[in-house]
């Protein structure tokens, strides 16, 4: 039951920290807290993969919802 509205608030954080604070900010806030900034690896994870996983999750577990039934 929980799947789609968690999925959909994931991908509304998403686009807020990434696209919205914009992640060269992001990533200087880490610098700050840790002391070096993250590598490629969390990029590639936080500006691609990950929109389009949840993004793929979220489509799909909204289009093979079953219905309840009683």
């Amino acid at each position: 039951m929980s799947g789609f509205p968690l999925l959909f608030v994931a991908l509304l954080e998403l686009v807020a920290i990434n696209y919205i604070y914009g992640y060269p900010r992001f990533s200087e806030d880490i610098k700050l807290m840790l002391g070096h900034k993250p590598n490629i690896y969390w990029k590639v994870c936080w500006l691609g993969l990950s929109p389009v996983v949840v993004m793929v999750s979220s489509t799909a577990d909204y289009q093979f919802k079953e219905s309840l039934s009683i």
